[in-house]
């Protein structure tokens, strides 16, 4: 069975996400799976990049709530 989990999910005995998590414990969790990853040496192919590789989502945080989406690219498409 492969060693490979999407980003807050259980992997190799860590605690179960709860639904609503704050995004700073997030990031957090996922970058000790990246660090558990490199400790046991897990290849790229199993690993939960590999799954998100050609993806373009990014997170953006601490936005002010009054921007618009039309906002967000503009600033982006600079």
């Amino acid at each position: 069975m492969p060693l490979a989990a999407s980003p807050g999910s259980c992997l190799l005995g860590s605690e179960p996400a709860p639904a609503e998590m704050n995004p700073l414990t997030k990031v957090k969790l996922i970058n000790e799976l990246n660090e558990r990853e490199v400790q046991l040496g897990v290849a790229e192919k199993v690993s939960w990049h590999n799954e998100y590789k050609d993806s373009a989502w990014i997170f953006l945080g601490g936005l002010p709530y009054e921007l618009t989406e039309g906002d967000i690219i503009c600033v982006f498409s600079q």
